[in-house]
């Protein structure tokens, strides 16, 4: 960018403008980089791998026993998933996710 056109205070803005940009991108990448760790831990921690054993009643995120009648778990519509009560995230027993589904929203 060429600042020799303006004048000393106008660089001066110009300057403290592009400063100010580059403090709050690095900032930016920092908080992105931070919550894509923090859904990838989420996202490990919580569902079933093939490479284990699960019983066909636990939850797919905590591995809970789901019961026949009480908590018996329910399916997520974004991951198709068995989902124990503790594990959903939503506003309404309607309207609910997994806590996977829901960090990648």
């Amino acid at each position: 960018m060429d600042l020799s056109l303006l004048k000393a205070l106008e660089r001066e803005k110009v300057l403290e403008v592009l400063q100010r940009d580059k403090l709050l991108r690095n900032m930016e990448e920092d908080r992105i980089r931070r919550l894509k760790m923090e859904l990838q831990d989420i996202r490990r921690k919580g569902a079933k791998s093939f490479a284990r054993q699960y019983s066909e009643r636990t939850c797919a995120r905590c591995q809970r026993p789901l019961g026949k009648f009480w908590n018996s778990g329910a399916v997520c519509q974004g991951c198709s998933h068995r989902i124990c009560n503790k594990c959903r995230v939503g506003v309404s027993t309607l309207d609910w996710k997994c806590t996977v589904c829901h960090a990648y929203r």
